[in-house]
């Protein structure tokens, strides 16, 4: 989901309510009992897009212009 889908999505929840806080805890692993080198391009790359760009796309969508981001 993309940073565009993600704001679209939550305008409407937010417009009465705000965001304090957000833990963005994502993590996938490539392969079901897959050893680290058995994983494929596709399954890697995927593993990347979630545990990387997930959380930035969630906090890029959610913060506003000149806010704080930190990430722990």
């Amino acid at each position: 989901m993309s940073a565009n889908q993600i704001r679209a999505r939550t305008t409407l929840a937010l417009s009465e309510q705000s965001i304090d806080l957000l833990i963005n805890n994502a993590g996938i692993y490539g392969g079901e009992r897959q050893s680290f080198g058995d994983i494929d391009y596709a399954q890697w790359t995927r593993v990347l897009e979630v545990n990387t760009l997930g959380p930035y796309r969630v906090s890029t969508a959610l913060a506003d212009p000149g806010e704080t981001v930190n990430n722990v």
